[in-house]
């Protein structure tokens, strides 16, 4: 059986602290960001991310959580694939199954049906809602590379869980007020589920600029 095997690079950690140490002072000292974008607090978020990728034993336990969630029906099998795991894999080394298939991002549309395209973002819509109010694990790296459309089969294959996240119900929850008062148009309401989750500080300028979007605080 094919698999697919992930290598640690050799004093990948010490080389992460160093970078993200430089960013900062570039940051800092080319006055890049403006007042109030809570750099160290980025920065710490950043670092957390960095260092949780490379943790390959974490990575497997994830992977084992995604394949149970979302491969253990027969309707599920039909839409999803999820590479089973080596239990013996350690914090460095990873073993998993070899998935067939072309990376979403690289697939040219043009070559496709309407009906593969639909099915395709019908995959992915069901999965992200399905990783949020059902497995409440996400994972967090944008990457299309990490999907795989496996036309043979028609399933959505799913690799590199090295940033997933994990979300409590009472999280969950709180998301989607604030989700429910956005599409309200709820002002209030959008603040007050901000502060509660932790988007907003209470701390920040009155007049925030993002992109081409003003916010009034």
């Amino acid at each position: 059986m094919e698999v697919a095997v992930k290598i640690q690079f050799p004093n990948i950690m010490n080389s992460i602290e160093s970078d993200l140490s430089y960013v900062r002072w570039l940051l800092t000292a080319g006055r890049v960001l403006p007042p109030g974008m809570f750099l160290e607090k980025s920065a710490a978020a950043l670092g957390e991310e960095l260092r949780l990728e490379c943790d390959y034993k974490r990575e497997a336990e994830s992977l084992q959580k995604f394949y149970t969630g979302l491969t253990g029906k027969e309707a599920d099998r039909q839409k999803f694939q999820v590479p089973w795991v080596w239990t013996g894999s350690t914090r460095e080394v990873l073993v998993m199954e070899f998935l067939p298939g072309r990376a979403i991002g690289r697939i040219s549309t043009e070559k496709m049906s309407q009906t593969e395209r639909d099915d395709i973002a019908s995959r992915v819509l069901e999965l992200c809602l399905r990783e949020l109010f059902e497995l409440r694990m996400m994972q967090t790296d944008p990457n299309w590379s990490n999907f795989l459309w496996n036309e043979k089969e028609r399933r959505l294959g799913l690799v590199d869980f090295g940033a997933t996240r994990e979300y409590s119900a009472e999280f969950m929850d709180g998301w989607l007020k604030l989700l429910q008062s956005a599409a309200d148009n709820d002002y209030d309401g959008c603040v007050e589920g901000s502060l509660r989750l932790g988007y907003l500080t209470g701390k920040e300028e009155k007049v925030r600029t993002i992109g081409n979007m003003f916010v009034q605080h």
